[in-house]
């Protein structure tokens, strides 16, 4: 066991920082100052700001989307932006079809 899990300090993939985000060798906003990130309040226009000229901004926002439990600034969406989304994306959708209850489905 490393010194690190003894300290009880968490793998960083274990806290939800995707793959890319750690193979990348330039550094990223998000690394430089991850504090910014997480802040309360961040305005969606900040969150924007925070992560403009970011080359992972799409793969980020897409890794944001798949996982609703992440909180924070991700691939320039806030929180609440990406709730809408997914929101809207079920909207689109549809409902489910005919047939398909929940006891056929499980």
């Amino acid at each position: 066991m490393s010194e690190h899990h003894a300290a009880g300090v968490r793998p960083v993939v274990s806290l939800g920082v995707p793959a890319f985000a750690l193979e990348v060798l330039e550094p990223l906003p998000c690394r430089v100052d991850p504090d910014a990130y997480f802040a309360d309040g961040v305005r969606p226009s900040g969150a924007r700001a925070l992560c403009a000229g970011c080359g992972y901004l799409e793969a980020c926002r897409l890794y944001a989307l798949e996982r609703p439990s992440l909180w924070g600034v991700w691939g320039g969406t806030t929180m609440g932006e990406r709730v809408a989304a997914r929101r809207r994306a079920g909207a689109e959708r549809g409902p489910p079809a005919p047939g398909l209850g929940a006891r056929q489905r499980a």
